[in-house]
C-alpha cells in the first residue's frame, strides 16, 4: 500500500506565518503516518500468514502425493533389478513405466522402450466441437461434424489415443499428416460411422508408425 509522502518540515527561521502552517500540516501527517504504518504492518503480517500457509498445503500435497504413490507400490526409478511387472517412475519426465522384461536396467524408462512401458489406468475424456491437436493417451469425443483432429506430435512408444464419433455425422476426420498408419501414409482418415470409435497406438517406430 502506498504512504503519504512527508510534507516540508517547519523551519524556525521562516516567517511565523509559514512555520504555523508548516507545523501544522507536519503534525496531521505523522498522525496519518502513524494509521497507515499501522495498516501496512498488518497488511505484511496477513501475506506472510497466507504465504506460510500456502507453503504448507502445498508440502502437505507433495508429501500426500508422496505417500499414495508409495503406498500403490511406484517409486522413482533408479539403475538397478527389476522383476517384469514393477512400475516405477522416471525422472526425467515424471510418468509410470511398468518393466516388460526381467532384469538388471541402468537406463531410465524413457529412454528404454524396449525394456520398460508407459503404464496408464484409462484415458481421460475430452469433449470437443472444434478441431484442434491431440494430445497423447487422451479420448476425443467429437460432438459436431467438420472437425480435423490432428494426430499427436512428439510421441513415445505406446502412446495412445482415441476417437469417438458423438456427432451423428459422417463428416469428422483425423488427419495424420505424414506419419505413417500401419505403414501406409494415409493422410486424413474420415471417422464415418454413427458412434464410430478409432483407437491408436504409437510403435515408436517411424516405418509403422500408429497402429
Amino acid at each position: 500500500m502506498a504512504l503519504t509522502p512527508m510534507p516540508p518540515r517547519p523551519i524556525r527561521s521562516e516567517p511565523p506565518e509559514v512555520f504555523d502552517q508548516k507545523l501544522s500540516a507536519y503534525l496531521v501527517w505523522q498522525g496519518t503516518n502513524t494509521t497507515e504504518l499501522t495498516a501496512l504492518q498488518d497488511d505484511v503480517s496477513a501475506k506472510a500468514s497466507a504465504a506460510a500457509l500456502s507453503a504448507s498445503s502445498s508440502a502437505a500435497a507433495s508429501s500426500g502425493a508422496i505417500a499414495l504413490i508409495g503406498s500403490t507400490g511406484v517409486t522413482a526409478w533408479v539403475a538397478g533389478a527389476y522383476s517384469a511387472g514393477v512400475k516405477t517412475t522416471s525422472p526425467i519426465n515424471g510418468r509410470v513405466y511398468v518393466k516388460l522384461t526381467t532384469g538388471t536396467t541402468a537406463t531410465d524408462p524413457s529412454l528404454d522402450q524396449a525394456n520398460w512401458s508407459i503404464f496408464r489406468l484409462v484415458m481421460p475424456i475430452v469433449l470437443i466441437s472444434t478441431s484442434q491437436v491431440a494430445q497423447p493417451n487422451t479420448h476425443y469425443v467429437l460432438t459436431a461434424g467438420g472437425i480435423t483432429l490432428t494426430a499427436p506430435s512428439g510421441m513415445l512408444k505406446d502412446d495412445e489415443f482415441q476417437v469417438s464419433n458423438a456427432s451423428g455425422t459422417t463428416t469428422n476426420v483425423v488427419d495424420f499428416g505424414s506419419t505413417n498408419v500401419a505403414g501406409l501414409a494415409v493422410g486424413a482418415m474420415k471417422v464415418d460411422g454413427f458412434g464410430a470409435k478409432q483407437r491408436w497406438q504409437w510403435t515408436g517406430n517411424a516405418t509403422y508408425g500408429w497402429v
